[in-house]
């Protein structure tokens, strides 16, 4: 059975209030994160509305969350329009780490590194989600 495991949510600049973005972690035969935005001025990479981090526990994931879903906290990153324009000929929706992995940018991995800075000062907080009640 798949479905949602656990939540990510970026914050504003004083904290976690308001909310801009929560990042969903659905897990199934394969794990996956996507967007909800509160904040309207958020807008994805290209289309991008799902990735697929090259496993369970991809310590980057959250990163390639954060660079797919909100590129415009990167800004400043200079491979961020090289990768910007890669994806906009694809056409691709999602970033598959795991088994499409031909399909990602070839610049990607240099944009991750130039973003690791600006990630590091993010408002982020993670939540578990379990049931309340057992039937």
């Amino acid at each position: 059975m798949s479905g949602f495991s656990k939540i990510y949510l970026l914050g504003g600049s004083g904290g976690i209030n308001p909310f801009a973005l929560q990042i969903l972690v659905g897990d199934g035969s394969r794990r996956w994160l996507e967007p909800h935005y509160f904040d309207n001025a958020l807008r994805p990479i290209w289309n991008i509305n799902k990735i697929v981090p090259q496993g369970p526990d991809d310590p980057d994931q959250l990163l390639d969350a954060c660079i797919a879903f909100a590129p415009s906290l990167f800004k400043d990153c200079p491979t961020l329009p090289i990768v910007e324009k890669q994806l906009l000929s694809s056409g691709i929706e999602f970033l598959d780490f795991d088994l499409g992995v031909k399909e990602i940018p070839d610049k990607w991995d240099q944009l991750r590194e130039e973003a690791r800075a600006t990630y590091k000062e993010l408002n982020l907080f993670d939540a578990v989600l379990r049931p309340l009640f057992n039937d």
